[in-house]
């Protein structure tokens, strides 16, 4: 992920702009939410945790399953938003992603 940043310098009544570039972020702060018997398996009902940088949505996933056993079971019937819109496992996350996970819809 680039970013810049612009800021200005005067010096002797004459402006200087100048752009600074980070050229890479090694981690990313995301916020989990749980939603239904996802939350009841884990226990919370939001985390902010901190991953690195290119993770996927079925990477997110594993690592959370790690973190949180009891989910483990129910990956394959969970679903996931991204900004709240449903992500498929190969979605890349981005720094400060809202990420909802989400029981299996049921109804008619």
């Amino acid at each position: 992920m680039i970013k810049s940043v612009s800021f200005c310098l005067t010096l002797q009544s004459t402006l200087f702009r100048i752009n600074l570039q980070y050229i890479k972020v090694d981690y990313l702060k995301i916020t989990i939410l749980y939603f239904a018997m996802v939350k009841d398996l884990v226990g919370l009902d939001k985390e902010i945790v901190t991953i690195s940088n290119e993770t996927t949505v079925e990477n997110l996933l594993t690592n959370m399953s790690n973190i949180h056993p009891k989910i483990k079971d129910n990956l394959n019937i969970i679903q996931v938003a991204v900004n709240y819109k449903i992500a498929n496992k190969n979605t890349t996350l981005r720094n400060g992603d809202e990420v909802a996970i989400l029981p299996p819809v049921s109804g008619g």
